[in-house]
């Protein structure tokens, strides 16, 4: 993809209490901007505000627990190791598009801490490749913890991982001869932690146009979870149903029925409002609560953008977890010559909850 240096509009606040993420037992915290130190061949702008990163989820309460403002430093944690044990199955490839010869993706998967994320270089920029390895290796150090106890504390990990991913993306800028466009990569790294009440979570954080996808068997339930961000200045709830619109395109008859807003937006679908590395970032943070036998989907758009919703849902929801990376990537290859198909560097990672 490239990537348009436009900030990206700020995410509406979904309580809650709100009866549509109550159904999808999904939660999104107030996003937060991140912005790089000025880089010696660009022109920051100054106006915006800046979140400090350590402060912007402290102090807001997200979810309501018996112990939830009780201080996890005060606990004694030695015997809650086994209690609050979480199982997951970790699943993941990455591949190059059958039309390049190197690949600018990167994923990492994490059983010890039951966390993984996926990463895609900016393909317009320098160093695309190295980017999207830097911000991945320094997300997955950045979750590495004993325990997250709390819905509160899970969200600052998120939130502080990425930025660690951002900021060490950063500091390739210096290394970027004159006139180059400066290193960027998009971000999607999900966690799955147990709260007090012995409840179930993914935390996920995203950056970009790579996704989060939730299939839950039990609750007959299948989602993507996070939004592309693209240029667009819409509003939350209308970029969610553009993207859906867009996900069920599969053929030119399907295109044709689009509306001309739509149709710009699909042809445009490679061009992305914010990334790791960029002047502005806002980054998608995202609680949904799992059962056990509930996935966790997380794809570069190379696999999404060649394959419809129903293709997803048909592949992920599939009798064997460990299968559902190759088959995802292997079809979205197939239709790289498609309608909706294009070449680009696809990667897939499943944590599937025990």
């Amino acid at each position: 993809m490239t990537r348009q240096n436009e900030g990206f509009n700020n995410f509406d606040d979904i309580s809650p209490n709100n009866p549509e993420w109550n159904h999808a037992r999904s939660i999104r915290i107030p996003d937060f901007i991140l912005r790089q130190r000025p880089h010696p061949n660009k022109h920051v702008p100054t106006q915006g505000h800046i979140t400090p990163p350590t402060s912007h989820v402290q102090n807001q309460e997200i979810v309501s627990s018996p112990r939830f403002d009780q201080p996890v430093e005060s606990l004694d944690l030695s015997n809650l190791r086994e209690h609050y044990a979480i199982h997951t199955k970790l699943f993941g490839t990455t591949e190059q598009s059958l039309r390049k010869h190197s690949s600018d993706d990167y994923i990492f998967m994490d059983a010890e801490n039951n966390a993984a994320g996926v990463f895609d270089g900016v393909g317009s920029a320098v160093k695309a490749d190295e980017a999207a390895y830097a911000a991945g290796a320094a997300a997955k150090k950045a979750l590495a913890r004993d325990h997250v106890l709390t819905e509160k504390r899970a969200a600052n990990l998120m939130r502080d991982a990425l930025f660690a991913a951002h900021e060490v993306v950063c500091d390739m800028d210096a290394t970027v001869p004159a006139g180059r466009e400066a290193p960027a990569t998009t971000g999607t790294i999900a966690q799955v932690f147990r709260n007090f009440d012995g409840d179930q979570y993914v935390a996920v954080a995203s950056v970009g146009d790579s996704r989060a996808y939730i299939h839950s068997p039990s609750h007959d339930y299948f989602s993507c979870i996070t939004t592309d961000q693209t240029p667009s200045r819409l509003p939350q709830d209308a970029l969610r149903a553009r993207q859906s619109r867009l996900d069920h395109v599969e053929r030119r008859d399907d295109y044709d029925t689009l509306s001309p807003e739509d149709k710009r937006a699909w042809q445009t679908r490679n061009i992305i409002g914010s990334a790791l590395g960029s002047e502005r970032v806002i980054p998608q943070i995202i609680l949904h609560k799992v059962s056990p036998g509930d996935r966790i989907v997380l794809t570069t758009d190379g696999v999404h953008d060649n394959l419809s919703a129903q293709q997803m849902r048909q592949y992920i929801g599939g009798s064997d977890a460990a299968a559902i990376p190759k088959s995802l990537i292997m079809s979205a290859q197939d239709m790289e010559d498609s309608f909706r198909g294009k070449p680009d560097d696809m990667s897939c990672v499943v944590i599937e909850v025990q």
